[in-house]
């Protein structure tokens, strides 16, 4: 009677367990359920807004879309492409063949995106019209834009010139604030501060004839081997007797013969 006990009671504990590991996966399985309703709803809410264009005639496209509803959702959300041959002739559209060179690039930043599209090749027609389709999960989206490109030297153009010159000079400002590494200097070569010298001055001298560095470039590789002396970035302000690290490239002058 014991032992028909202890297996019933064991009987019991396998089902208890089986029973809540269904559980789990069942709770597992909603969660993950939810997580994807919810991804799904928001692309399902993603729409195409109006196109700004930030180039001219005759120079390679630059415009961006604007994105609508986009809250909660990433780059790797957001898949815009060229509509397909068969969406331009339902859409009673030419698909011509400058249009393979368009490439389009999602870029979110919060609650506001935009999609970047731009090409290798310049556009030579003043009218171009494209087909944008964007993937959603209720069905894709295809929105028609027809861009009307000015020559460069009217105002329309210089104003979309200006646009795209604003733009690749935030990248430059953005790139030439990186730290510079400072030149080789593994000879050793030194130079101590005489009176009335500049570092203008001293670069000018040990540039050498001959010499691919420019003295400008040589006063750059100084002041970057010299952080302790240049902290303010000021190169006037030497002070007699101090010591200069000199790149490799500095030519020193050599001794006058006795």
């Amino acid at each position: 009677m014991v032992s028909i006990r202890v297996r019933m009671l064991k009987s019991s504990l396998a089902a208890v367990e089986g029973a809540g590991r269904r559980a789990r996966g069942a709770f597992g399985r909603g969660v993950l359920a939810v997580s994807l309703l919810t991804c799904s709803t928001l692309a399902s809410a993603l729409g195409l807004g109006e196109i700004t264009l930030h180039s001219a005639l005759n120079q390679p496209l630059n415009a961006e879309i604007q994105l609508l509803e986009t809250g909660g959702l990433s780059n790797e959300d957001v898949v815009a492409r060229l509509a397909s041959p068969e969406a331009f002739a339902k859409a009673g559209m030419e698909r011509v063949f400058f249009l393979n060179d368009l490439r389009f690039t999602p870029i979110l930043r919060g609650d506001r995106g935009v999609i970047r599209v731009v090409s290798s090749k310049p556009v030579t027609e003043p009218y171009l019209s494209f087909l944008v389709q964007l993937a959603r999960p209720n069905g894709d989206l295809l929105h028609e834009y027809t861009l009307l490109l000015d020559p460069a030297t009217s105002a329309q153009g210089l104003a979309a010139t200006r646009s795209r010159n604003q733009q690749r000079s935030a990248t430059s400002a953005s790139e030439s604030r990186m730290p510079i590494a400072p030149p080789a200097a593994v000879q050793g070569k030194r130079y101590t501060v005489a009176s009335g010298d500049t570092l203008n001055g001293i670069a000018s001298r040990l540039q050498g004839p001959g010499n691919k560095v420019s003295a400008s470039q040589l006063a750059d590789g100084i002041r970057s081997l010299n952080p302790q002396i240049f902290a303010a970035g000021a190169g006037s302000a030497l002070k007699v007797g101090q010591d200069l690290l000199l790149p490799d490239a500095a030519v020193l002058p050599t001794a006058a013969a006795p």
